[in-house]
Order: C-alpha cells, then sequence, then structure tokens
C-alpha cells in the first residue's frame, strides 16, 4: 500500500468510475493482430494472391508518383505564370488593392 494512501471513515460517497474498453476496439485490435500474421505468412500464399499484392503495390505506388507530379506540374505552371506575367502581375496586384481600398472607404461612409 502506498504510504500517502489514507482511508478516512467520512460521510463522503464512495464513487468507482468504470470506464470500459469499447468492443470496436477488441475487434480493431484482433484485425491489426490477424493482418500481421497474414503478412508474416506472405512466403506460404498461393502464387495468384502474391502476384494480385505485387500488382496493387505497382498501382499504389503509381498513384504516389501522379500526386507527387500534379504537385510538380503544378509548382511549374505556377512559376511559368509567375515569370511570363511580370508587370500584369504587378498591376493585378495593385489593382486589387485599389478596389479593396475603395470598398472599405465606402463602407465607412
Amino acid at each position: 500500500m502506498h504510504l500517502e494512501q489514507v482511508f478516512l471513515d467520512t460521510q463522503d460517497a464512495y464513487v468507482w468510475l468504470y470506464d470500459p474498453i469499447p468492443w470496436y476496439y477488441w475487434a480493431g485490435g484482433s484485425l491489426i493482430v490477424l493482418g500481421i500474421i497474414a503478412v508474416c505468412l506472405f512466403p506460404l500464399w498461393p502464387p495468384i494472391m502474391r502476384k494480385g499484392v505485387h500488382y496493387l503495390s505497382i498501382a499504389a505506388a503509381g498513384f504516389l508518383v501522379a500526386i507527387i507530379g500534379l504537385g510538380v506540374l503544378k509548382y511549374i505552371i505556377f512559376c511559368l505564370l509567375f515569370a511570363l506575367s511580370g508587370i500584369l502581375h504587378c498591376y493585378l496586384l495593385i489593382k486589387i488593392r485599389i478596389i479593396v481600398q475603395q470598398n472599405l472607404n465606402f463602407a465607412r461612409c
């Protein structure tokens, strides 16, 4: 027993907070354990399943490369438009600033 634990006989109510573990935690934990066991037994899988997993991994890698490629393409297009816009881009920023200021002045009236 801990040295600082003291039991006093008072009129206070004793409360026991019971917070059970939900069933879906048990189900999810069981699925994770079974999934890890299945991955460890990968060399024993039939050849058709191993080939399917291979194609699935190639498709997932292709998807990731496509997403990264879209990001790079976006920045290339942005840089091209930024470089080609030159003075026009500054003009647009100044024009937007003037419009915002006019709207703010209109709101003050």
